[in-house]
């Protein structure tokens, strides 16, 4: 019989496996990352840090009952997630366990009880052992639906992939624009909303009317996709691209380096 250790390791494992076929990126496991004051080890991430996940292989009491300790535990794994910096992707990965004599699951439990805390949080579900990933909360929820599925591949599944890869170069350009804006201020140390220091250089004159639009424009369609939940059209995501690059061209004319932050290891 597996320890407790084991059988989270175990899972740890499917939960890499299934989430890279999800996401299409590679995943680096126990990734130690500053949250919160202190180092602490999330379960999967990306080179880049821009995609944590927090895998739990937990499930209903034998009778039937609420787990009330892993409860405990799950909201805490929500907490270090949400200190992350803005512009992470966050997953929480949940065994799927289903409640004796009820159809709702732990993770479906879970997020119905914590909904109004999970903010960014994204809560999969995967089978204890491996398979596909289900979108419980945020981005995937939605593609729990039934649906035709083409060739091959369930259109759920190539639909969340095509979310994801959307999703990942939206926070790429987010994560750009901080740059150049912590450039033109000198300093990434502030307090203030991303809105607020593209208005305050605005004024200040220290940014075109155009590229304040286009900054806009990358920063609206980027949270629509990673707090709403928001799939953007072709049409909207290629808008967001386009704006990306004009403002990058135009600091690089004026005399932005690009550089990127080291990771947190």
């Amino acid at each position: 019989m597996q320890s407790n250790t084991e059988t989270g390791r175990a899972f740890q494992e499917k939960c890499r496996v299934a989430l890279e076929t999800f996401i299409g990126r590679n995943l680096d496991v126990e990734v130690r990352l500053m949250t919160t004051g202190r180092l602490h080890f999330f379960d999967l991430a990306t080179a880049e840090r821009d995609v944590v996940a927090e895998c739990k292989a937990f499930g209903w009491t034998a009778t039937g009952n609420v787990p009330s300790a892993k409860i405990s535990t799950l909201r805490e794994a929500v907490a270090y997630l949400r200190a992350l910096p803005d512009g992470t992707t966050r997953y929480l990965i949940i065994k799927r366990s289903e409640r004796i004599g009820k159809s709702e699951t732990l993770a479906e439990y879970f997020v119905r009880l914590n909904e109004e805390s999970l903010g960014p949080v994204n809560v999969l579900e995967l089978p204890a052992d491996g398979g596909q990933i289900r979108g419980v909360y945020g981005l995937f929820a939605r593609d729990t639906r039934v649906r035709e599925p083409a060739p091959g591949v369930a259109l759920g599944l190539q639909e969340s992939l095509r979310s994801a890869d959307v999703v990942a170069e939206l926070n790429a350009s987010r994560n750009q624009l901080l740059r150049i804006l912590d450039w033109l201020d000198g300093s990434s140390a502030t307090e203030e909303s991303v809105a607020g220091r593209i208005q305050r250089l605005y004024y200040a004159g220290r940014l075109p009317r155009i590229i304040a639009a286009l900054m806009h424009t990358v920063r609206e369609v980027r949270n629509a996709a990673e707090h709403d939940g928001y799939l953007p059209t072709q049409h909207e995501a290629a808008a967001a691209q386009s704006a990306s690059a004009a403002v990058k061209e135009w600091a690089k004319k004026n005399g932005w380096q690009e550089t990127r932050a080291a990771n947190q290891d």
